[in-house]
């Protein structure tokens, strides 16, 4: 917990000389983040940064569905680039450099006072898509791959998100659809999220001959965290779409419709239905030729990008709040448990345990992670994750993790057995 405490994230906007500084709290974030957003000091770049602040202004409140705006300890004006943050061990510290034609020299010194502290100092290139980053950055950030838009600088709010620990850094998407005549518009999604970095699973492209379909097909379910249907005439015919629907909807997942012209209605709720325009495809379901336009890709990609984040957010704060009260209702006191980067930290019965909590089925990565926290600490740790849709060879593979790594697994739904474990103070 940052020691700004309630604040998890510090937006600071420097703008044209001037600077303003705002806080937030109830963020779901790997650790407290201070983002600083910095203009090159053109007027043009003035503008972007300040729409930019806006963009993530909105997207801290409405991403999260219990953020706040506390007020902050320097009363919201900063007059250089400086805060309390600083001195948190753990804050991700953040500077995003809008850059548009050519920087101040101002700008430009405060750059490099970001880059000499000591520490991890972060920096994220912000540019139109058409400009030559070399042309147009500071040499210490040519070499870093920007953040790129095309219409609205607000296109990478999430990239900033990402970098900053409050969104996921990986996108993965299950496309959902009918092959008879919806195959050349879910090629063509596939190809646009492909290339937008996400991760795609679309069966044609990822399931090799051989393999046990369903079984397959359910682990992709698993491990995604939004399903896109792309509707088509015969949608409703699929039983397999039926079925990857249902999974979505009992397992939380993002789920959104396509919706072209001429197509029929997959059973997905209207609010979650996107409607393409005319203007965002082109060619037919009757020719087999249904493909999106340059302008469809550009609107799909962001509104999936955001579907996406508030997914795996929504699923990670259900996670955590059904793990608070299972401790509290197995008798745990409130006094005993601690939040933690990904989890909880909790003491019951002169124990201490670790519980680390994920909304996708654990991977090594996780009990790499949780045994590293508590290296030498005495704390016995646990991992959480569904285990819903996995397979034999999955789940054996999880026990095998746990075992070698020392690190306890529960599936979700075992949350009232590992807190009981924990109320008596019991080893894992």
């Amino acid at each position: 917990m940052s020691i700004l405490d309630p604040l998890e994230v510090i937006l600071h906007t420097r703008v044209g000389g001037g600077s303003t500084c705002e806080g937030f709290s109830g963020v779901r974030s790997v650790r407290p983040a201070w983002i600083v957003v910095l203009s090159e000091g053109s007027s043009e770049a003035d503008t972007l940064a300040g729409e930019l602040a806006d963009a993530l202004r909105a997207g801290l409140l409405t991403l999260q569905p219990v953020a706040l705006q506390p007020s902050v300890p320097c009363g919201g004006v900063m007059h250089d680039l400086r805060c309390g943050a600083e001195d948190e061990w753990d804050c991700i510290r953040l500077l995003v450099w809008v850059g548009a034609t050519n920087p101040s020299a101002d700008a430009v010194r405060e750059l490099f006072d970001w880059l000499g502290r000591p520490g991890p100092y972060e920096v994220l290139p912000v540019l139109n898509s058409g400009l030559d980053p070399y042309a147009v950055l500071p040499s210490p950030i040519q070499h870093l791959n920007a953040s790129r838009f095309d219409m609205d600088i607000g296109e990478t709010v999430l990239d900033v998100f990402r970098a900053s620990g409050i969104a996921p850094t990986e996108n993965r998407v299950f496309i959902s659809y009918k092959t008879e005549d919806g195959g050349s518009l879910a090629d063509s999604l596939f190809d646009a999220l492909a290339h937008a970095g996400f991760d795609v699973f679309l069966d044609r492209f990822r399931l090799n001959p051989g393999v046990d379909f369903e079984v397959r097909l359910f682990e992709e379910l698993a491990d995604k965290a939004m399903v896109v249907v792309v509707e088509s005439p015969l949608i409703a015919t699929s039983p397999w779409v039926g079925m990857e629907v249902a999974f979505s909807k009992k397992h939380l997942l993002g789920l959104v419709a396509l919706h072209a012209p001429d197509a029929g209605r997959a059973p997905v709720p209207s609010h979650q239905r996107m409607t393409l325009g005319d203007d965002e495809v082109q060619g037919s379901f009757a020719q087999g030729d249904l493909k999106l336009t340059a302008k469809g890709t550009v609107h799909i990609v962001d509104h999936l990008r955001r579907v996406h984040a508030a997914a795996i957010n929504r699923r990670e704060l259900q996670l955590r709040l059904s793990t608070l009260w299972s401790l509290l209702w197995s008798g745990v006191a409130p006094a005993d448990i601690a939040l933690s980067m990904d989890g909880f930290d909790v003491t019951s019965a002169s124990r201490s345990y670790a519980i680390s909590l994920s909304p996708r089925p654990a991977q090594l990565e996780h009990f790499y992670r949780t045994e590293r926290r508590i290296a030498g600490s005495g704390r016995d740790p646990a991992v959480v994750s569904p285990v819903a849709g996995l397979g034999a060879g999955r789940r054996s593979q999880l026990v095998w993790l746990a075992e070698k790594a020392g690190v306890s697994h529960f599936d979700v739904t075992g949350l009232g057995e590992l807190a009981n474990l924990i109320a008596v103070g019991r080893e894992l």
